[in-house]
């Protein structure tokens, strides 16, 4: 999909999601992402989504997507651009953890198991 910083593509998982951690019998469901060079991994809690804007509601995911940027900075650069972002629109108190992991394939191909 299309946002006003470039392109993305959203991995949602088919079954019910349980925290990492919560319970030590779950079951995760796995998948094969192929990166190229230039490709960046993106995660994050549900921290994100829930932002509370200053209306009480939460940011959602629609709105986050429209956050993303793909430009070509380092993924520190793109974690801080879009914490500012966040930042912007949300309220200045934070009800729960905004924890993301950025990751750039350097050179050719891979696949990335999750």
């Amino acid at each position: 999909s299309a946002t006003p910083y470039g392109f993305y593509h959203a991995l949602m998982s088919s079954e019910s999601v349980r925290p990492l951690g919560i319970d030590r019998t779950a079951v995760f469901e796995e998948k094969e992402i192929p990166l190229v060079g230039g490709d960046k991994f993106f995660l994050f809690t549900d921290g994100l989504p829930e932002a509370p804007l200053a209306g009480g509601e939460p940011i959602g995911y629609p709105a986050l997507e429209r956050l993303l940027s793909s430009d070509s900075v380092s993924p520190a650069a793109f974690l801080d651009a879009l914490f500012d972002r966040l930042r912007a629109l949300t309220t200045p108190t934070l009800e729960d953890d905004w924890t993301a992991l950025a990751l750039e394939r350097k050179g050719s191909g891979l696949h990335l198991p999750h």
